[in-house]
């Protein structure tokens, strides 16, 4: 007998649909990406160890060792996956410009995380003309 209970991936499959066919993008990867890497306006702190504190707990992220966050606008990120940028490889992107950029670092001893602010250019997989996963700074 096949259960009566709720179909959580036909009703995810269905939204899927809906919001394919209303025209809109629906793009999981780079809204993924913003979440993970994209801080702008930049999180206010005392420093950047504080900054990096505040973004790697509060957005989850405190498992991982080492991660970067941009403070950049998101329109001058996509850019990279189009004519702000200089393909090297298949959906593969490097920037024209250099990104504010801060590196986030597990200490172990501490059980906290040490920042370092830089400017570079980065390297990003893009899908559809948006990035969707950070693959470097340079």
């Amino acid at each position: 007998m096949a259960s009566r209970g709720p179909r959580p991936l036909l009703l995810l499959l269905l939204a899927a649909c809906l919001v394919l066919a209303s025209g809109h993008s629906w793009d999981p990867l780079h809204k993924i990406f913003k979440l993970k890497h994209v801080d702008h306006p930049r999180t206010p702190a005392d420093n950047d160890n504080a900054y990096c504190n505040k973004l790697m707990w509060g957005r989850g992220l405190f498992l991982k060792p080492s991660h970067t966050f941009i403070a950049d606008s998101p329109a001058k990120i996509n850019c990279v996956c189009k004519k702000g940028g200089v393909k090297m490889g298949p959906m593969k992107f490097k920037s024209i410009v250099t990104f504010d950029l801060t590196t986030c670092t597990k200490n172990h001893w501490t059980f906290s995380f040490d920042g370092i602010r830089h400017r570079h250019h980065i390297v990003v997989l893009c899908l559809h003309g948006r990035p969707i996963k950070l693959l470097k700074y340079v």
